[in-house]
């Protein structure tokens, strides 16, 4: 099968898998009767355990393994694990299920974008091109799974991501290794600390993370938010699927945009629209409203995305590009949405769904601004 079939249908199956777990647990585990901090506690475990696991699995795979070794272990790991939620009722039982379980799904990400670049060779900037089969496959997971909670229990939130999970495993290792050069190994430590006092990378992490803290904060609490607002389990699939389609047009996009425009502006960009993002969410009461809203997420998370994974490719050694795309993941999609998931259920807790969005503006907004002015 040619390169580029293989390459979207990975991020097709991969991420409808992910469109079948994420966004619903936190419906799973309010039909435990657990508490919004709970909740919160419980989803901020993830993201804690991202910034561990995340640069470990990135180092080893730079030294010792290959990017489809890596994927096979932890993929069939993640597909196993993942029955903690299912299986345990207690919040102990259940922090201690999801430590082990994002232990090894945290880096199946930043793993496999760094596969895919690797594949791209001088061809980075057509990644969107490819990245956006992702979002394809988790609208279909998304709508599929909202349908499936109508109407039957939360086991098929885990059983559908272990069966597709495998399935995108499978078409992972079809997909060409490319070969390291053998001294590479020789410059890793070298590179790490350069990496560690490049202060263009250091102020990227510093405003990624802010980013994504609110971003994690939505992601945690945005299907509670609209079962508040009155909204049904088919319509809130709906919501997340229209979300991740509006991507599409983006990611199709982010080679002439990369060519266009400095990953600086591409990136304030996307920050302030998703500062006014959650502010219009602060002012909605109906939950059709989000369905609109849903469609900035291009704007938003879609242009970030692509325009931070090009940097950090673009920033890196050739020594340690599985490792910058895992550092990247670990603070800005690991400590930031953990900060945010343990903000959100403290904020939601004391002022409430409409008060912890205005924060989340804010911080998006200032972040901007203050990345923005930055040498």
């Amino acid at each position: 099968m040619k390169q580029k079939y293989l390459l979207g249908m990975y991020y097709f199956f991969y991420f409808q898998a992910i469109g079948f777990l994420i966004p619903f647990l936190p419906l799973h585990l309010a039909s435990r009767s657990f508490s919004s901090d709970q909740i919160g506690l419980i989803l901020s475990i993830g993201p804690l355990v991202m910034i561990f696991s995340q640069p470990l699995w990135g180092i080893w795979t730079d030294n010792y393994l290959s990017p489809q070794k890596t994927l096979k272990i932890t993929m069939l790991m993640a597909l196993i694990t993942v029955w903690g939620y299912y299986i345990f009722n207690l919040a102990i039982f259940l922090i201690f299920a999801a430590i082990i379980f994002f232990f090894f799904q945290s880096p199946i990400t930043p793993i496999s974008d760094s596969l895919i670049l690797a594949n791209l060779e001088k061809n980075t900037s057509n990644f969107g091109i490819y990245r956006l089969w992702g979002s394809i496959g988790f609208a279909f997971g998304v709508i599929i799974m909202g349908k499936i909670l109508e109407f039957f229990s939360t086991i098929w939130i885990f059983s559908t991501y272990g069966l597709v999970l495998l399935i995108s495993l499978f078409v992972a290792l079809k997909i060409p290794e490319k070969r390291k050069n053998k001294n590479s190994h020789l410059n890793f430590s070298t590179d790490i600390k350069r990496l560690f006092t490049d202060k263009k990378i250091i102020y990227f992490l510093l405003f990624g993370f802010l980013v994504q803290t609110s971003f994690g904060a939505n992601n945690s609490f945005f299907s509670l938010f609209f079962k508040y607002l009155g909204g049904n389990t088919g319509s809130l699939g709906w919501a997340w699927a229209l979300a991740a389609l509006s991507e599409v047009p983006i990611f199709s996009t982010a080679q002439k945009a990369l060519h266009k425009f400095p990953h600086k502006k591409l990136l304030c960009f996307a920050a302030l629209i998703y500062g006014m993002r959650w502010l219009i969410h602060n002012l909605i009461t109906n939950p059709s409203y989000l369905l609109i809203i849903s469609l900035t997420q291009g704007l938003t998370f879609g242009i970030f995305y692509f325009a931070a994974v090009d940097f950090i490719n673009t920033s890196t050694p050739s020594s340690i590009k599985t490792t910058g795309q895992t550092i990247f993941g670990a603070i800005c999609f690991g400590l930031g949405p953990m900060t945010g998931s343990l903000m959100a259920g403290l904020l939601v807790n004391w002022k409430g769904y409409e008060f912890m969005y205005t924060i989340l503006g804010i911080v998006c907004i200032l972040a901007a601004v203050i990345y923005y002015r930055t040498e």
